[in-house]
């Protein structure tokens, strides 16, 4: 009836304004499952919500766990950026195990970062930097690091690394330790 739709609007509308846009289309989905007879239409309207906004919450829905739990938080994704996160996903196809592991403990501010880290996993002839093009991490505008080959010393790369935290200095070192020792 329309007075238990403006109960669950009033009681849902409270807790609604701090939600992340994937939260709210898990919440969203949530009122689908508990009200099957409304429709998505009726659902935005319940909420406060157009037709249109039900159905990109919805959507983002089909962001992977893996990609989850890539972000520091879920308010990083968002209505108009899962599109491309979801795109470049759907062209790794049957890869997504093998990034999964990879990306393990990784945690991401954006989807920009983790589309270009998968990116870079993705390479399947790793190429070397050469002078004056290095290989670089992260945005163009703001990398995160490059890897650059000296001009004079045949066989030496540089490696630079901006705003690292701690935790990941020390995970570059495990890393690189273990690669050449």
């Amino acid at each position: 009836t329309d007075a238990d739709a403006k109960e669950l609007s009033d009681s849902e509308n409270k807790d609604r304004s701090e939600l992340s846009p994937y939260e709210k289309g898990c919440w969203i989905k949530g009122i689908q499952e508990e009200y099957p007879e409304y429709s998505q239409a009726m659902v935005g309207k319940v909420v406060g919500l157009k037709e249109r906004q039900v159905r990109e919450y919805l959507a983002m829905l089909a962001v992977p766990e893996f990609a989850l739990e890539s972000f520091e938080s879920l308010s990083v994704l968002n209505t108009s950026n899962y599109k491309s996160l979801l795109k470049y996903l759907d062209t790794i196809g049957n890869s997504v195990k093998e990034f999964t592991k990879r990306l393990q403990g990784r945690l991401f501010d954006n989807v920009k970062e983790l589309i270009a880290a998968l990116t870079i996993i993705d390479k399947k002839d790793v190429k070397k930097p050469v002078a004056n093009k290095p290989i670089i991490f992260g945005d163009s505008k703001k990398p995160r690091g490059k890897i650059n080959k000296n001009r004079n010393v045949a066989g030496q790369f540089k490696l630079d690394m901006y705003d690292v935290t701690d935790k990941e200095y020390e995970d570059i070192l495990k890393a690189i330790t273990k690669i050449l020792i």
